[in-house]
């Protein structure tokens, strides 16, 4: 295929593996217009394309194929036919293969068009679910259970561009768009923007994007009574499948900045307009980094209002502030003397002030290209403008000095991040689908993009592993624990099977004592076809928005755990276990018909505690030796097997790779 587009394409392979590579930079710079193709649609682009392509495969060289087909042999060579044969019998057998995560699936239309108002949204959905089915089809031929995941972005916009509503019974909503999508198309299911990302992320900190109207929301309270809202409506909005294996994201993705980075900075300043007179907040804080003023120091309101920030990054300030909180603390940790505090703190004033104003080491620089930058670059520069300000060698911080502090800050600034990220990751791996982690997260990344833009590409640089590596000089203790943390909140699931498969039931709000008060609690029963179940309570305390401060949640005291009056699959004197702590033991009560479960201690009843994001309750049928298997009333797994019988076919036909 490369050849075909670009001929003049240079490629060589391993003389031991027969692996290919390409020039990397030469393929870079190739586009539709450098190979000729100028379209008037994204339909006639692709036709253009196929045909270039079709076109360019018959006129590749001798010597090409030659070379082609040496490095083919190289690959293969040491199989047989049996070989094949055996990879085919063990693909059939387990029904593997690829799985798949459809990139902006809707996007094969002309999204343009629609937005504009030239194409209406009932024709336009009817051609995505139209060409995605052919394709799932294709996939599901060979592999019939493959995971198929669409992601859907900004579906509720397009509905209303493209005057959805005029579409009738058939895409009533957008809710009802998508599921027609995920039914007709043969997806799996969709990445989970809608109910579990953004919706999860307002609870622990503002969101990483601006909304439609500009803004940056942050939910205040009300956690539970909205959790559960979004559950409630997750619950309705597809097939029980797609339910089951939503794509949720644990912080940020590819799309997006990076979640540890969105939850150490201030978004609200990150998004805010400095020329908007009004927002005295954030001009303040805004003025205070401009002018290299400490804590303490409060500018007039006549000083704020008078400066011009019409060429003020937003972003740059943000970032800047996060630095000067975490410095300012970390000077305190690593064994300077009073006066050395002080002068640290001084230098990184005037150090933030110059770069905040677009000035590095006496150069003006794009303001916004500091404020996108993962924290240890950012730091790096700080360092420097701190050194470049200093005439006195004498005084500069020495290496040593700037290693400590740059780590110390390093960990002021992200331990209150990764706080909040590991309480949402809590909630994800609690809640319904399947929690995935970009890659980098569990290491502390940070680097900014803005939302499906993907033009800083910050959110992308160098995963510092280092970090989390015993006996490396770049080693920090508490990014270490972060990761074990987070990768133990991962392995939940590898324990408590029915988060994985099993039907989920929302329970009635559960009301909890915290503090003298009353606090709601939401909750959720998930039953697995053997009998296997696992509730999940999630503790709504201690959230804070603040980008500086830890997310700390409180001890809740629950008399019960209320399962109402459920459908069959309950019993009394079912035993439960805390998923994290299994000596921990738990049993269902039943009075009156209703059913509820108490903690046991010493074979006594007495109230349930805890102070984790959630707690997990795991009832396993070996708990009490029943080996019976119970059926979810509502929903029941389990087929008969030789329904489903393939035809043998001849193995290895799907693989043979000989010339006939």
């Amino acid at each position: 295929v490369i050849k075909a587009a670009v001929p003049k394409a240079e490629f060589d392979y391993d003389k031991e593996t027969g692996e290919i590579s390409y020039n990397y930079k030469q393929l870079k710079s190739t586009s539709l217009l450098s190979l000729g193709i100028v379209g008037d649609s994204p339909e006639d682009e692709a036709s253009q394309l196929i045909n270039k392509l079709r076109k360019g495969v018959n006129k590749i060289s001798e010597s090409d194929r030659t070379k082609l087909a040496t490095a083919l042999w190289k690959s293969i060579k040491g199989t047989n036919l049996s070989s094949f044969e055996l990879a085919e019998m063990i693909v059939d057998r387990t029904e593997a293969g690829l799985d798949w995560r459809i990139d902006a699936t809707k996007d094969i239309a002309d999204m343009g068009a629609l937005r504009g108002q030239k194409q209406d949204f009932e024709s336009t959905w009817n051609n995505v679910i139209g060409f995605w089915s052919k394709f799932t089809a294709g996939v599901k031929e060979y592999h019939p259970d493959a995971y198929i995941a669409a992601e859907v972005t900004d579906d509720n916009d397009i509905y209303n561009k493209g005057a959805g509503s005029k579409s009738g019974a058939r895409f009533s909503n957008s809710q009802e768009a998508v599921k027609k999508l995920i039914n007709e198309a043969g997806f799996t299911t969709i990445a989970n923007y809608s109910y579990f990302q953004s919706n999860i992320i307002k609870i622990f900190g503002k969101l990483f994007a601006i909304n439609d109207d500009n803004s940056v929301t942050d939910q205040q309270d009300g956690y539970t009574e909205t959790l559960m809202e979004h559950i409630g409506n997750f619950l309705n909005s597809a097939p029980l499948e797609s339910l089951l294996y939503s794509f949720n994201f644990s912080g940020g993705n590819h799309d997006n900045c990076r979640a540890i980075e969105g939850y150490a900075m201030d978004m609200g300043l990150v998004f805010a307009d400095l020329t908007e007179q009004s927002d005295f907040e954030h001009r303040q804080r805004a003025y205070k980094i401009l002018n290299g003023l400490g804590y303490g120091d409060n500018p007039t309101s006549t000083q704020v209002n008078n400066y011009d920030y019409d060429r003020v990054s937003p972003i740059n300030i943000a970032k800047c502030e996060s630095i000067s909180s975490g410095m300012g603390k970390a000077k305190n940790f690593i064994g300077l003397s009073q006066e050395r505090q002080d002068y640290v703190y001084g230098k990184m004033l005037n150090a933030l002030a110059n770069i905040s104003n677009g000035k590095f080491k006496g150069k003006n620089f794009e303001a916004n290209g500091f404020g996108i930058k993962e924290y240890s670059d950012a730091l790096d520069i700080v360092l420097e403008e701190m050194d470049y300000l200093e005439p006195d060698t004498n005084k500069r911080l020495t290496e040593d000095e700037k290693t400590k502090l740059k780590k110390a800050t390093l960990a002021e600034i992200l331990r209150p991040a990764m706080s909040k990220l590991l309480g949402q990751t809590e909630y994800i791996v609690a809640l319904m689908g399947n929690p995935t982690l970009f890659g980098g997260d569990d290491y502390g990344a940070t680097g900014f993009e803005h939302k499906t833009k993907n033009i800083t590409v910050h959110n992308r640089s160098k995963v510092h592993e280092e970090w989390a590596e015993t006996g490396n000089s770049e080693y920090m203790d508490f990014v270490e624990k972060f990761n074990k943390k987070l990768h133990r909140i991962y392995n939940l699931r590898t324990k408590v099977n029915p988060l994985n498969d099993g039907s989920p039931i929302l329970l009635d709000q559960q009301f909890a004592h915290n503090n003298g008060k009353t606090t709601p609690v939401a909750g959720i029963l998930r039953q697995s076809p053997n009998g296997a179940m696992a509730i999940s309570l999630f503790n709504p305390t201690g959230m804070t928005h603040k980008y500086d401060s830890e997310y700390k949640p409180e001890y809740l005291n629950l008399e019960c755990i209320d399962l109402g009056c459920l459908p069959k699959g309950i019993k009394r004197d079912m035993t439960f276990v805390n998923a994290k702590n299994p000596n921990e033991k738990y049993k269902t009560r039943e009075h009156n018909g209703k059913y509820f479960i108490k903690k046991v201690v010493n074979n006594k009843d007495v109230s349930i505690e805890f102070s984790d994001p959630t707690l997990v309750l795991y009832h396993d049928p070996s708990f009490t030796g029943h080996k019976k298997t119970l059926y979810n009333p509502q929903y029941n797994f389990v087929t008969n097997p030789y329904n489903n019988n393939k035809n043998k076919g001849i193995l290895g036909a799907k693989l043979a790779i000989n010339a006939r």
